[in-house]
């Protein structure tokens, strides 16, 4: 049976409030023996222990809760952009590396990244193909020398992060076939994929195109064996609700488990479903009932696994 894993950002406490080794063990009673390691959330805030000097501690502080409780953590999340103001190139690389240290030192095969969807990035002057090339070469290095992998994930069309993005595998496919390494591979995102509905500034509202309606079954099994991990979520075709798969989306879920079935998907099956719990805490109830959510989200997953066949 795949693991089934979630991001840690599942319980994670914006307010560094509750211990990273708390969070990892409440995990872990709600069902989660494999956990996705988010280096993106620790970046947002100048309070991240993992920004300070001491990161390596609180790398360690992880490792040792997650031996403890006899979980593995299966896969990362890399920074993004935006996390070093945009602007400072080296800062956002010095991040990248300690996430590949953080990754070596808690055993993690595969880290997820974004690749640069517009031109003239950290003012480069550059296309974006010319810059995902050379970024992509330099993060290449590190991946070689710490021996993790990068898989790069699906993005999609909306104002939340960047811009402009695309929910089908085009530019994450020629990014990864021009890289063509052994340690270069994709994460498919079921949400990402899914959005088919956009608002663009200049526009009123969203807008849906019946064009661009994702096939999860033809993405993933034109990915095929460069699949190296996932993001599991579901959302209504609009926004990037990350909420757990069957409670109101609209992901044919049907044609992703198909799909992983044909190409035989032997990675992580990795929930990426953070307002499964946000959701009920912006609502005020008691946290023994996001705990009750947190053990259902890994029952959705013990189904959804079990219709793949693997």
């Amino acid at each position: 049976m795949l693991p089934i894993s979630t991001s840690i950002h599942l319980t994670y406490d914006r307010e560094y409030r509750t211990p990273i080794a708390e969070q990892i063990r409440r995990l872990v009673a709600d069902g989660f023996m494999y956990l996705d390691f988010n280096f993106l959330d620790l970046c947002d805030d100048a309070r991240s222990p993992f920004i300070g000097d001491d990161w390596q501690s609180f790398i360690h502080t992880a490792g040792d809760a997650a031996a403890a409780s006899g979980a593995v953590f299966n896969q990362a999340h890399a920074p993004m952009p935006v996390q070093s103001n945009g602007s400072d190139l080296p800062l956002y690389l010095e991040r990248i590396r300690r996430s590949f240290v953080g990754c070596r030192m808690l055993g993690i095969p595969w880290m997820v990244f974004h690749y640069f969807h517009s031109d003239n990035a950290f003012g480069s002057g550059k296309t974006a193909e010319e810059f995902n090339m050379e970024f992509f070469g330099t993060v290449l290095e590190m991946a070689h020398r710490y021996n993790v992998g990068i898989a790069i994930e699906n993005l999609f069309y909306g104002a939340v992060f960047h811009g402009e993005m695309l929910s089908a595998p085009e530019l994450q496919l020629a990014l990864i076939d021009e890289l063509h390494d052994p340690l270069v591979g994709a994460c498919w995102d079921t949400g990402h994929g899914n959005l088919r509905c956009y608002a663009k500034p200049e526009k009123n509202g969203p807008r849906c195109d019946a064009e661009i309606l994702c096939d999860h079954y033809a993405n993933l099994t034109r990915l095929g064996k460069r699949l190296k991990a996932l993001h599991i979520h579901d959302n209504n075709g609009q926004n990037d609700d990350h909420i757990p798969p069957l409670l109101g989306g609209c992901v044919d879920w049907d044609a992703v488990t198909r799909a992983l079935h044909a190409i035989g998907y032997d990675h992580s099956f990795t929930f990426e479903a953070h307002n499964t719990v946000y959701r009920l805490r912006a609502f005020g109830v008691p946290e023994e009932v996001t705990d009750d959510a947190i053990r259902l989200l890994h029952r959705i997953g013990e189904e959804l696994v079990a219709r793949t066949g693997l």
